[in-house]
């Protein structure tokens, strides 16, 4: 083997450790961040526990209602807050918000849309009147200030199902033959 073949077979094996060198230290360092990460997790997961743990040890935790936003179309079967309040059972109006509708079946888009909350209960009676689409997979999603969450959207009343129109809705939004007359 000549000097030359040797010199080169010498910065090969070098390249290679320096390589293999680069390598080990880029894997304790994903390994080093790995472990910060899950630690971070734990200390956080621990201190939300604890805090439940007082809350309920001192009679102030409250359970966390879950809310669903469903998206009002004009064109649609809920049109209206009213609409979905009747529809779910609602005691009060629900609040209405503006918010962005960023994926519509699985398409990235902009677009903005009005939506209301329901919680699972109201969910349950909505989905006893109404078709709805709703797919945790992200179909449907609307962002909100930093907020992004998925979305329902109802298809359509099912069958038997009305929503009183109009004339049917006295002054202070009660059915009619409650002797108010509609001017």
């Amino acid at each position: 083997m000549s000097a030359l073949q040797r010199a080169i077979a010498q910065n090969a094996r070098q390249a290679e450790e320096v390589n293999n060198s680069a390598q080990r230290l880029l894997q304790r360092q994903k390994e080093e961040k790995a472990r910060r990460v899950e630690e971070d997790n734990n200390t956080w997961q621990r201190a939300r526990w604890e805090a439940a743990r007082r809350a309920m040890a001192d009679g102030t935790f409250k359970t966390p209602e879950i809310r669903i936003p469903v998206i009002i179309t004009p064109d649609g079967p809920v049109s209206s807050a009213k609409d979905l309040q009747q529809l779910a059972g609602m005691d009060s109006m629900p609040e209405t918000l503006e918010a962005t509708l960023i994926r519509d079946h699985w398409i990235s888009t902009e677009r903005p849309v009005t939506i209301c909350y329901v919680n699972y209960g109201e969910r349950a009676r909505l989905e006893e009147k109404a078709n709805i689409e709703y797919d945790p997979s992200g179909k449907f999603m609307v962002r909100f200030g930093e907020q992004k969450r998925y979305t329902m959207v109802v298809l359509s009343l099912k069958e038997g199902v009305t929503l009183p129109g109009p004339s049917e809705i006295g002054i202070n939004g009660e059915g009619r033959g409650n002797g108010v007359v509609d001017e």
